[in-house]
């Protein structure tokens, strides 16, 4: 068995196990909440009039798009420099503060953000949130642009399998998509393909023959890390033809190109859950009572009716209809039937099923947002004391976002901006032993803040019980580290860093104040020795020996 061989095996081992349990969920999450996306579990794509003839409520739909514009904006908006590269520790401990260091990279966080500006990142992010809140996994692929020099893809859930390290992390990605042979052939060359890709190829007739390729990422563990060849990179890179069971393509990446985001993780899962599929129940039965709705509704505008045997015919129910009959039969009338249904009982639950979609898809936390820059009438302060407690709920599914899309990428976008020059030289203060350490990675966003502001909080809860304490002891208040504190309120309320001193700056105005208040002690104690000396020479002599005493 080929090295190809045992690759399509365990892809298809991978593809077993996803679709076993996840396919058959996701299918019916794109069914209620994600009508345009294409079928999971077959391959129908969704038509117009699938939407209209099966859905009956689109709360689900409209929460999930308001979560994800509200993600994009206040978590990576366009318009805002919402993350930022940061010298590490070990340079500035190493480097003296790295003051050109700390230069350098705040210029190269101005180029990455004008780069991603010009590229697609903002609309396939927000691709990436339509698909990570309802169904709990997104992937998305960065990788050097044709038209720009960073391009990126989302990609569609159902179409990959991932898996992960012993730390939970993902490291290995199968992505499998569908391609002709003419494609195939332009992408990877004709000589690189299996014989069935090759035989369509030459026949006119079968080049759009369609083909299963897959792209396989992982950490390549033996390599010749002196080598800066494609086959030695880190990351290993495979393309795969499933029928013909070969190999397309091996290369390499420097860095990770996917980034795989879960919204939670539940123990042993290795997809995540999102508020799509908590809410799954919910949105079922609200689509059913929302079509019973529908059905009584329709009945009470236009009811069904009885009508007598000898009136057939003869009635004439429009508006404006004229019915003759015999006055002298009024109980033979027409007359509605089966019109008693209770609406407002049914509306009661409606409305109750709504708020919990909405909740699940955090809707009240984002309009609380919006209110930042609505008027004035809440500041950013009050807008986040009041949101305190949705924080809370939403900080795990947020963090997770950072730690596990937004790092990546701007890893990966770092390493390829800086390939391509687009940095020019690091400072020799940004090295170490001759090699440049990645940067940290700073998030100044109003999520990120908002999460932030809750350690401020603490703090200043903390000082608040502290202070009347403190004026019957104030030693206690000897045990806060001023300094720390002014640096974690600082970095938590997004103050960019260039505009805060060093430590080293720091120490040499608090010399030269200590400095100063000597110079002034000294003064003072001069001013008085001269005002003592002069009273002295006016006293009596005998008063002049004693106050001498007392003076020495």
């Amino acid at each position: 068995m080929t090295n190809a061989e045992q690759l399509c095996k365990r892809y298809e081992k991978r593809k077993a196990e996803r679709q076993s349990k996840w396919d058959t969920l996701w299918q019916s999450i794109a069914d209620y909440i994600v009508p345009r996306k294409s079928g999971i579990t077959s391959k129908k794509t969704p038509n117009a009039e699938d939407w209209i003839n099966n859905i009956y409520s689109d709360v689900a739909s409209n929460a999930n798009i308001v979560m994800a514009a509200g993600m994009v904006t206040n978590s990576t908006p366009i318009t805002n420099r919402w993350m930022s590269y940061e010298v590490s520790d070990v340079v500035k401990t190493r480097n003296a503060g790295a003051p050109n260091a700390v230069r350098w990279y705040a210029e190269a966080t101005d180029t990455v953000m004008r780069e991603m500006a010009r590229s697609n990142f903002y609309t396939q992010i927000h691709e990436a949130h339509l698909e990570r809140n309802p169904f709990g996994t997104c992937c998305i692929f960065c990788d050097e642009g044709k038209r720009s020099l960073l391009n990126f893809r989302t990609i569609p859930v159902g179409t990959y399998c991932i898996e992960e390290d012993y730390e939970g992390f993902v490291d290995r990605v199968w992505v499998e998509c569908q391609m002709t042979a003419r494609q195939i052939a332009q992408q990877f060359g004709i000589e690189n393909c299996g014989e069935k890709v090759k035989d369509a190829y030459k026949d006119e007739n079968k080049q759009d023959n369609s083909f299963t390729v897959i792209h396989y990422v992982f950490p390549r563990e033996e390599r010749d890390p002196k080598k800066m060849d494609k086959e030695n990179k880190p990351i290993g890179s495979i393309y795969l033809c499933l029928e013909d069971k070969n190999i397309l393509r091996e290369s390499g990446y420097d860095e990770m190109p996917y980034a795989v985001g879960r919204y939670l993780r539940w123990p042993g899962e290795v997809y995540g859950w999102g508020p799509g599929l908590q809410v799954l129940p919910i949105v079922r039965q609200l689509n059913f009572i929302e079509k019973q709705l529908d059905v009584l509704a329709e009945k009470a505008a236009e009811p069904p009716k009885l009508i007598p045997s000898n009136l057939s015919g003869q009635v004439d129910t429009r508006a404006g209809g004229i019915t003759i009959f015999d006055e002298n039969l009024p109980q033979a009338l027409p007359r509605e039937w089966m019109t008693q249904g209770r609406y407002d009982a049914a509306q009661f639950r409606v409305e109750a099923k709504e708020k919990a979609i909405r909740d699940a898809f955090h809707n009240d936390l984002f309009q609380m947002f919006s209110q930042i820059d609505s008027s004035s009438r809440m500041t950013q302060l009050e807008v986040m004391q009041r949101s305190a407690e949705k924080l809370d709920q939403f900080s795990p599914a947020f963090t997770s976002f950072q730690s596990e899309v937004l790092e990546p990428l701007m890893r990966r976008v770092f390493g390829i901006l800086f390939n391509a020059g687009a940095f020019g030289e690091p400072p020799a203060d940004a090295l170490i032993d001759g090699k440049l350490v990645l940067p940290k990675f700073a998030y100044n966003s109003k999520l990120s803040l908002a999460l932030k502001s809750l350690d401020n909080r603490a703090f200043v809860d903390f000082v608040n019980v502290m202070m009347p304490m403190a004026q019957v002891a104030p030693e206690m208040l000897d045990v806060i580290n001023t300094d720390e504190a002014a640096q974690m309120v600082a970095e938590n309320l997004g103050v960019p860093p260039r505009i805060m001193r060093t430590e080293d700056e720091v120490s040499v105005i608090r010399d030269q104040r200590a400095q100063q208040q000597q110079a002034m002690m000294q003064a003072q104690m001069l001013e008085q020795g001269s005002k003592a000396a002069a009273n002295l020479g006016k006293m009596p002599p005998e008063m002049r020996e004693q106050a001498a005493e007392q003076l020495a």
